[in-house]
């Protein structure tokens, strides 16, 4: 049989003594790679003492209940955490285990420094495409308990200012979800991010869709007049004119009426449907009294 992978799952035995100083005698659990887990019901040592190294080569099952035995407990030691950071930053370990130890780590380790991790397998140009997107999740997530959130979200923004496509919008969104959950992001941040994208010329179709979708999601009316904007363009892609659309019908006032009914004719039936509904909404909107014509109307029955 091939060489064996050593994990211990904890540094206590069963009656809650530290294992390092029990005088029982010490065997770790053995995984082999073609058998079964194995777990020793004596003291193990701690989970650095074992090589990860070789966790790639087992089976998927195997490799998932070795990362459930370096994460037992509410909160991980320190040994826990290290040997997690080692499974996670291991490429050769599937992404879905990977994927499960950093939501171990995120959940329990309370490390402050955790977003540069993440932030750093990001930029990691030998890492692949899914990984890369799975690290900025998992950099968002960190914010929260980072020991320096606002450098944390700098580097989100960075990636939704400069990063190709597929990881622009990425980041995008995991910033307007820590503002929607009630992390405070330093102001101006997302829609700097979503003026800059949306006045470069190359953005591509699908991610000015996420821009222009962030203004009315987010109430962000200082960049709505880019919406207006898109509309404008002769060569406005389907998914900008939806988005765009979306947003003026959610923020839009009576002169976008006009503008958005002009797109009920449009060619394509994403178009007309994104428009159809922005125009329901703008009707309503302008039928619908002003706070001011309700004091009127109260003054007037008094």
């Amino acid at each position: 049989m091939g060489s064996s992978l050593l994990i211990a799952p904890l540094g206590l035995n069963d009656r809650g003594e530290d294992a390092a100083q029990s005088s029982a005698p010490t065997d770790a659990p053995v995984l082999q790679p073609h058998g079964h887990a194995h777990w020793d019901p004596r003291p193990v040592r701690a989970a650095h003492d074992y090589p990860l190294a070789e966790l790639r080569f087992l089976p998927p099952l195997e490799q998932l209940s070795a990362v459930d035995a370096l994460s037992r407990g509410d909160r991980l030691r320190g040994e826990q955490a290290q040997g997690l950071r080692a499974v996670v930053a291991d490429a050769g370990v599937i992404d879905v285990v990977r994927n499960n130890a950093a939501n171990r780590l995120i959940q329990r380790a309370e490390d402050g420094a955790l977003w540069q991790f993440f932030a750093a397998m990001h930029d990691d140009q030998e890492e692949g495409p899914v990984w890369r997107d799975y690290s900025l999740q998992f950099l968002a997530m960190s914010v929260p308990f980072a020991d320096d959130p606002a450098a944390a979200m700098g580097a989100l923004a960075r990636v939704a200012s400069e990063a190709p496509e597929e990881f622009a919008g990425t980041a995008l969104l995991h910033l307007a979800r820590l503002g929607d959950a009630g992390v405070e992001v330093p102001p101006g941040l997302i829609e700097t991010v979503i003026s800059e994208r949306l006045q470069r010329d190359d953005t591509p179709d699908a991610l000015r869709h996420t821009c222009l979708a962030l203004i009315g999601e987010g109430n962000r009316r200082d960049v709505l007049p880019l919406a207006r904007k898109e509309l404008a363009r002769d060569d406005a892609g389907v998914e900008a004119l939806r988005g765009a659309l979306y947003s003026l019908g959610r923020l839009g006032d009576a002169d976008d009426a006009q503008l958005v009914q002009s797109f009920l004719s449009h060619a394509h039936p994403g178009v007309v449907r994104a428009a159809e509904a922005a125009h329901q909404r703008l009707e309503v909107a302008n039928a619908a009294p002003s706070p001011s014509d309700d004091q009127d109307a109260v003054g007037d029955q008094s």
